[in-house]
């Protein structure tokens, strides 16, 4: 069975019971018992493990990381385990992407998988560099495809792939050095829809611009580019890199199983 068996209103409303969860001790709690929860909601005609998505598990570990930056005095016994819960998450949602071809590959939820990896990348710790590498060029490859999907609504995609130059834990993994035009071009795109709760990255694009000063991009001075060709440069810059590694992609090159994955992440 496809992703279709589960419409959109049903993710929608378990995502909406995990995100409402007011502390560590709900989420940790609803976690451990996700299958039943799940079960309980699901029509009998209906296998639960058809009606697992890879959301629910971006869900939780985002939502785990939020409520762990929090100061609940109920929440204090599980300060020092809350990131093992978040990981062991990520690491379920980015289970669902690990080999080409992902099933949700032509689907907008592509963007869960796409955030998994990516946390996965920014926020633990890799022990491997040659599966670094691989778990990055996936978390690139998943975001740049939701964006191919639908560039107009995936501002959380924009702007998570502007995470991965910066804030991954190991930059040198993603291969390249001139970072600023690519995060410039997807905090402006992450910000130009009506309804994006990144609005404030406009101005962060252009002040990062405005400090390129005399750095040579593409044979010119950054400050030679205005604003809008700069965008620009990152957007097509982009557009080549996504090409390249998703190719890489669809030839096998950044399969691996789920032991592999698991493994390497701390």
């Amino acid at each position: 069975m496809d992703q279709s068996f589960i419409d959109n209103q049903g993710i929608l409303m378990i995502s909406k019971s995990i995100q409402n969860c007011n502390s560590l001790l709900e989420l940790s709690t609803l976690y451990s018992s996700f299958q039943e929860f799940q079960r309980s909601l699901i029509p009998k005609v209906l296998n639960p493990k058809d009606y697992d998505h890879p959301t629910f598990y971006y869900d939780f570990g985002v939502c785990l990381l939020i409520e762990g930056k929090k100061n609940k005095p109920e929440d204090e016994f599980l300060k020092n385990t809350y990131k093992d819960i978040a990981r062991d998450a990520f690491l379920k949602g980015a289970a669902y992407g690990l080999k080409y071809r992902c099933k949700f590959y032509d689907s907008f939820w592509i963007n869960s998988i796409g955030q998994c990896f990516t946390y996965l990348v920014t926020d633990f710790n890799i022990k491997d560099n040659s599966l670094g590498v691989k778990i990055t060029a996936l978390a690139y490859v998943y975001l740049s495809r939701c964006i191919e999907i639908d560039p107009i609504n995936s501002y959380d995609s924009y702007y998570a792939r502007a995470g991965l130059f910066i804030k991954h834990r190991n930059p040198k993994l993603i291969g390249f050095d001139n970072f600023q035009p690519y995060i410039i071009s997807d905090y402006y795109y992450a910000s130009d829809v009506a309804d994006s709760p990144f609005k404030s990255k406009l101005e962060v694009a252009k002040m990062m611009h405005s400090n390129m000063e005399d750095q040579l991009i593409g044979g010119r001075r950054a400050y030679q580019y205005s604003f809008s060709e700069m965008v620009k440069l990152g957007h097509n810059a982009h557009a080549a890199l996504y090409r390249e590694l998703n190719n890489n992609y669809r030839a096998g090159d950044y399969d691996m199983t789920e032991e592999e994955l698991v493994s390497v992440v701390f």
